[in-house]
């Protein structure tokens, strides 16, 4: 199949309920596709998800990002099963060798357990 045409959208949508595809709603934006003019927009990009997939992961999330250089905005599929809260920090040993960073370490401690930089 080459090129889209605008009949091309019907066989589409019958495709994906022949083959119980889901459409999962676009969190983030309205649109996947503008053209230049500011005008015209349509929400052609689009992750179709089977039954089992929704199953295993019922959190799914189809998120819009925002365009670059393209016309097209990038998609991200979300399947977080659970927030894990805060990533963990991370730390180099060579860090150590630093001068200033065994302070710098004691400030930022203070300020995030007790919300005020005392040192």
């Amino acid at each position: 199949m080459e090129g889209g045409v605008v009949g091309d959208s019907v066989t589409s949508v019958e495709r994906e309920e022949e083959n119980m595809l889901i459409d999962l709603p676009l969190c983030g934006l309205r649109f996947t596709w503008f053209k230049g003019d500011g005008v015209s927009m349509n929400r052609i990009d689009r992750f179709l998800l089977s039954e089992e997939w929704c199953l295993r992961w019922p959190n799914s999330l189809q998120i819009g990002l925002l365009c670059g250089v393209s016309d097209h905005c990038p998609l991200q599929l979300s399947v977080d099963e659970e927030n894990w809260g805060p990533h963990p920090t991370r730390v180099l040993k060579c860090w150590q060798d630093m001068s200033g960073y065994k302070q710098f370490v004691v400030e930022v401690v203070l300020w995030d357990t007790k919300g005020v930089a005392k040192a």
